[in-house]
């Protein structure tokens, strides 16, 4: 489990995220995030989808950031979620980003007041799965969907490119 302090909004307290391996309650989460369920507390992001551990903090920053503002979903863990996608239709973002029923490589994301320890044993009760290093990201994503998704030429390699065009795409969304 990874837990930061977003320097531009310090005072949301810290955020955490962690990566999921082997879940298996998927459909299960996926029907509570779904149905708005609070109790969940848990931005849910489909592993294959996510560059590293920058793309996730650049979703976390603009999420709460919007928070202040207004938010466009009805709680900060959808906005996660929104945040990472490129255009201002909620439901496909949910549906590019968020779990499948078999899904079983999760990026778990909460943001709240509570200590590293308390934040994984709250998020351990809810997903069913091994929590590994976050640096295994990497071998899971799926670079072509990525790209896809973010609108990025195939014939571009470079990560750290790659990545600066996510970042720009995902801070230019509604504008």
């Amino acid at each position: 489990m990874e837990s930061y302090t977003l320097e531009l909004n310090p005072e949301c307290g810290p955020v955490h995220f962690g990566l999921f391996q082997n879940v298996e309650n998927a459909s299960e989460l996926r029907q509570r995030f779904s149905n708005q369920d609070l109790d969940l507390g848990l931005s849910l992001i489909d592993a294959s989808l996510v560059m590293n551990r920058f793309h996730v903090l650049l979703a976390l920053t603009r999420a709460v950031h919007d928070e202040k503002i207004k938010l466009k979903t009805n709680h900060i863990h959808s906005e996660v979620a929104f945040s990472f996608g490129i255009n201002n239709n909620i439901g496909k973002t949910f549906q590019a980003f968020g779990l499948k029923n078999d899904t079983t490589n999760v990026v778990v994301i909460r943001v709240g007041s509570e200590n590293t320890e308390q934040a994984e044993a709250y998020i351990k009760e809810r997903v069913k799965g091994d929590l590994v290093s976050f640096d295994h990201v990497t071998s899971l994503r799926d670079l072509d969907t990525i790209k896809k998704i973010y609108q990025v030429d195939k014939q571009v390699q470079d990560e750290q490119e790659i990545m600066g065009l996510i970042s720009g795409a995902m801070a230019l969304k509604g504008h």
